[in-house]
């Protein structure tokens, strides 16, 4: 798939650049031809140092040729690879891309036909396009969009606009104002719309003495969803004028079989619409190469290792072509493990003969015989929970093993919910079968013996009505995030028992789970502590593979493995978010392995429903530890706050009015393990942009540091206004003080991903942090 215009930006590809020899001496060779036409270097302009990814790109002149360029060199550098595309998708400009891979022109001829046809454009009217994250429904609930035309639909609730500056305007604001998503596409022209009409006869004109060849490969235009049968003058120029109906396209795309969906474009744009394009739980996947976001190598290696031939040639040098049928489409995979709940009688039978090694461990460390409890349980001890939890994991745990024995090949990503945690740790190798066992027989133990409490399932109510209900309660937690409908309570007895109650009046089911005590809540901290001193133990090692934590959603790190495990007794699980974060990856092959399939009904409800949330970030490099004897500034604070801000000490500083906490002091407190704010109270916007600048530069994005965000009152276009610079440079953490209600802006900035740490002086104002925000505000 080759996308468009606005997909573009500075950097874009250069981590690939610098990491591949083929995309380098492609990209260098193209950018050779480019120069001739051009008269300078498109790479010059495009790896501009003094540039960041989140500097607008938008001279026409240069992004062009620039977006078709990366999109060539990641074709031939994955032909070199032995990979060839079934069918061609082009979308807007990277029609032209598709072209080129088809055989119809070559890629001089394309570069320079696309420099000419930036001059075209230059004699046109200035414009501009706007992404419109809604149904078709809203051009009749917001009038203002009437003044613009529609450019593209790109699957079921995305639509892109054209207009000009004043229209687009317009219709940001009216927008806004009915609580639509929506965002500006980064381009000068109003294209595939009217407004090209008066630059048809000079883009005509740039076609003069050029000629195609008929494609050798299958290429389907977003024109029309239909196969380009000869490259024409006029074909493209349909493809400037014409709405984009890459909606369309997939749907022709889909009724010819399932396949692996490529993006080669620079930003994931085209992955994105694909994804949202094609069924939950199909066969087939959508990948990106390249992402903003970094990690390009990474990305380029998984879609390389998906999509490369299976078979070689006979002397070993070079793959054979591979067919479809061959070649079938493999996602990311990800093993799961489920928890206490779906032990049932009969579990692991056929398992226990074919590992007689690890079933002789578990009866020596348990004192009893695993086999005669899963699989008769001629006592009934297989509901408690001392017998359940070493069950399960040895259950699950052979499940594993004996997978790997059809299946050798590594999972992506491992996880668990709950005890099933413990399983996905032992298949990343952080301790061995019998260590696995006995953490889990004294985590057993531990919570069989607590007691003060139960829990209760939530099922059909949304997060908002849950945290709603129990508003009114400040006795209970909420102990699991099954899915974006259920919910598990855990709290004292009366007040889940009242809880149950407020919910099935608001015509939610609830159900009663028979448990000895309020797990994964507040009330088992004394029990999480002491379990923490068993686990230090033991010797612990760094996942192989990535295991997301049930505490955060996030990887493991390998020098806070305890310090999760300790946490996890005592914290929600939070397995819609880590099913959304997996999804953040694009889709992935999910299998449960151990008794029952409850995990994979969750997922699949969970990918339904849910949108994706940004892929799990990789745990940054902690500094060595440094052995201190008493009470030192690294074991103060809440453990909770280092880990979820990735901190040495929890402490954190800064917010102060006029700069004075300013990259100086952020730089100093970060290097010390702390978190700082920037005080941009009294600073212009334009020095925040640039003290913001140089705090991404040095410290990355993701380093430990943000923002303060005052309250603004009467003029919450000064918030906007900060939001969008902070946005722009990817600070997604703000300090906030002042609010004494949610505002637009907050929203704005939590619903883009961004973090909120709130300084308030009430308990209602907590509330209000606390809760969903306002429907009226909400996208959709």
């Amino acid at each position: 798939m080759f996308s468009g215009q606005g997909s573009q930006y500075y950097q874009m590809g250069k981590e690939l650049f610098d990491d591949n020899p083929v995309f380098r001496t492609v990209l260098r060779r193209l950018d050779a031809e480019a120069a001739e036409a051009l008269g300078e270097s498109v790479l010059a302009h495009m790896f501009d140092p003094a540039k960041r990814k989140n500097d607008l790109f938008t001279d026409t002149r240069i992004t062009h040729p620039a977006i078709v360029m990366i999109e060539l060199a990641l074709a031939e550098t994955l032909r070199t690879a032995g990979i060839e595309p079934d069918y061609l998708l082009g979308s807007s400009l990277g029609e032209y891309a598709a072209a080129v891979v088809s055989g119809s022109i070559s890629s001089r001829d394309c570069l320079r036909l696309l420099v000419r046809q930036t001059d075209a454009l230059r004699a046109g009217p200035r414009g501009g396009m706007l992404a419109v994250l809604s149904g078709p429904e809203v051009l009749d609930r917001v009038p203002a969009l009437r003044a613009c035309e529609v450019a593209a639909r790109n699957y079921p609730g995305h639509f892109v606009l054209a207009g000009t500056t004043q229209a687009l305007a317009r219709a940001e604001s009216a927008l806004s104002a009915a609580g639509v998503m929506h965002q500006r596409v980064p381009v000068e022209y109003g294209y595939h719309s009217s407004m090209m009409d008066e630059v048809l006869d000079a883009c005509r004109g740039v076609f003069d003495g050029v000629e195609f060849a008929p494609p050798r490969l299958p290429w389907i235009s977003s024109v029309d969803g239909r196969r380009v049968e000869r490259a024409t003058a006029e074909h493209f120029w349909q493809v400037a004028r014409r709405p984009i109906e890459f909606e369309q396209a997939m749907a022709a795309l889909r009724g010819r079989g399932e396949f692996l969906y490529l993006d080669l474009g620079p930003s994931g744009t085209l992955y994105n619409f694909a994804r949202g394009n094609l069924p939950a739980g199909g066969p087939s996947v959508s990948l990106p190469l390249l992402s903003p976001f970094g990690n390009d190598p990474g990305l380029f290696t998984r879609a390389l290792a998906l999509a490369a031939p299976k078979h070689a040639s006979a002397s070993g040098t070079a793959p054979v072509p591979d067919t479809p049928a061959l070649r079938k489409a493999r996602a990311m995979k990800v093993y799961g493990f489920p928890g206490q709940g779906s032990q049932q009688r009969g579990m692991g039978k056929g398992l226990f003969e074919k590992f007689p090694e690890q079933t002789a461990i578990a009866d020596r460390v348990l004192g009893y015989s695993i086999e005669e409890l899963c699989v008769s349980d001629p006592e009934r001890r297989l509901g408690r929970t001392e017998y359940t939890q070493p069950a399960l994991y040895v259950v699950s745990a052979l499940t594993y093993l004996d997978h790997l024995t059809q299946d050798p090949e590594p999972a992506d990503y491992l996880i668990g919910h709950s005890l099933g945690e413990y399983v996905a740790l032992f298949a990343a190798g952080v301790f061995d079968f019998e260590t696995g066992l006995r953490l889990v027989q004294r985590r057993g133990a531990l919570m069989a013996a607590a007691g003060g409490g139960g829990m209760a399932a939530v099922v059909g109510s949304d997060e908002e009505t849950v945290t709603r209900v129990l508003a009114g309660s400040d006795g209970l937690d909420l102990a699991n995030h099954n899915a974006p409908d259920q919910f598990v309570l855990s709290g004292p007895t009366e007040q889940i028992d009242a809880a149950c109650t407020a919910f099935e009046a608001a015509g939610a089911r609830t159900v009663r789970l028979n448990v000895s005590a309020p797990f994964h809540s507040r009330y088992m901290r004394g029990m999480a502590e002491e379990f923490g001193a068993f686990l230090d133990r033991f010797t612990l090692h760094p996942p192989a593979v990535p295991v997301l934590a049930n505490v955060d959603a996030q990887p493991y790190r390998p020098d806070a493995i305890v310090q999760t495990l300790t946490a996890q007794i005592a914290s929600p699980v939070r397995w819609t978010e880590t099913v959304r974060r997996l999804m953040g990856h694009g889709d992935f092959e999910f299998v449960e392995l151990g008794p029952g399939r409850v995990l994979t009904r969750l997922v699949t409800k969970i990918r339904a429903v849910a949108e994706s949330l940004p892929a799990p970030v990789p745990p940054a490099p902690q500094p060595p530890a440094v052995p201190a004897s008493g009470i030192g500034a690294d074991s103060l604070g809440a453990r909770s706050f280092r880990e979820r801000y990735r901190l040495r000490r929890a402490y954190l500083a800064g917010s102060l009015h006029g700069g004075i906490s300013g990259q100086e002091m952020l730089r100093s407190l970060s290097k010390a393990g702390l978190l700082g704010f920037l005080g941009t109270g009294g600073l212009p916007l334009a020095e925040v942009d640039r003290q913001l600048r140089g705090l991404t530069a040095e410290l990355g994005l993701g380093g430990a540091f943000g923002a303060n965000l005052l309250y603004r009152h009467g003029a919450p276009e000064e918030e906007t206004a900060l939001v969008d610079v902070l946005l722009r440079h990817g600070v997604d953490l703000v300090e906030c003080s002042g609010f004494p209600l949610i505002t637009p802006a907050l929203v704005r900035f939590r619903l883009k991903g961004g973090r909120i740490i709130a300084k308030v002086s009430r308990t209602d104002v907590a509330a209000e942090f606390l809760a969903p925000p306002p429907s009226v505000w909400s996208p959709g």
